[in-house]
């Protein structure tokens, strides 16, 4: 790991922000513990990593989902069943997100 800390350390002192977009009940996120998490643990030495647990979304009610939390990310991943919450979440942003950032002259973001 002391390589990796070399490679992937932070540069003067930056340390980039990652989103983790799950979908599970609270019950299951409270009990989560798999090789993703323990993974998350590890990354936070040279990442900034925000959950969220996008699990209450209804899909059938094609809800509308506010993008202005992933300003602030620069890495977005998503965890979930295909079709699922956190895979509904993920499209939506690329759907509405990258007309927005064409227009400013801004590379498409590409799942």
């Amino acid at each position: 790991l002391e390589q990796v800390g070399v490679v992937m350390g932070p540069r003067f002192g930056h340390k980039p922000d990652i989103l983790v977009v799950v979908a599970m009940t609270e019950a299951e996120e409270m009990e989560w513990e798999d090789g993703l998490k323990a993974a998350m643990r590890e990354l936070r030495r040279y990442f900034h990593i925000t959950t969220m647990n996008v699990g209450h979304l209804r899909i059938e009610d094609s809800p509308d989902i506010d993008f202005q939390i992933k300003q602030g990310f620069h890495f977005m991943l998503g965890c979930g069943g295909w079709f699922g919450q956190a895979d509904y979440f993920m499209r939506q942003y690329n759907e509405k997100e990258n007309p927005l950032r064409v227009e400013k002259g801004q590379p498409a973001v590409r799942f």
